[in-house]
């Protein structure tokens, strides 16, 4: 991965248990900042550090093994079959308006049909708010929680 490819990624943290670690006082401030959402170029612009120094502090903890890039950086986004599935598990729920409530949901993340994958249980949140019945909206929770692992697993 090279400066621009890292600059423009972003990554989050991927700590395992019972493992050992070394890493300088750089690659930990680096690690207390990342949090899944903001790319390294936005690390980089609120720590105040050097660019060079940024990459030299991502490419150690990656060897580490300790952040990985998060989907969503690599262009995952919700896709046209996904929405269809989360309009057939409502459709059973709620009938027919299934359609305008999920379109509704993915309207109301602010970014169209165009959301990245990371975002989708944020939209599996929205659309549970309108299942009445508790088993129901646990099951229609973890089916999309199924799908989307599924689906990030098929592009790892």
């Amino acid at each position: 991965m090279n400066a621009t490819d890292i600059a423009k990624t972003v990554f989050e943290i991927c700590i395992r248990d019972n493992m050992n670690y070394s890493i300088s006082g750089l690659g930990l401030k680096v690690l207390m900042h990342v949090d899944g959402k903001k790319n390294v170029l936005e690390l980089d612009e609120i720590m105040g550090i050097d660019m060079k120094l940024m990459a030299k502090a991502v490419s150690e903890l990656l060897e580490q093994e300790l952040i990985r890039p998060v989907n969503d950086a690599a262009g995952l986004v919700i896709d046209s079959d996904f929405i269809g599935f989360l309009i057939d598990k409502m459709s059973i729920i709620v009938g027919p308006i299934a359609q305008v409530i999920v379109e509704d949901a993915i309207n109301d993340i602010g970014r169209g049909r165009e959301i990245p994958l990371t975002k989708a249980a944020e939209v599996a949140e929205l659309l549970s708010r309108q299942i009445p019945d508790e088993s129901q909206k646990v099951a229609f929770i973890k089916s999309v929680m199924t799908r989307i692992k599924a689906t990030r697993n098929a592009n790892i």
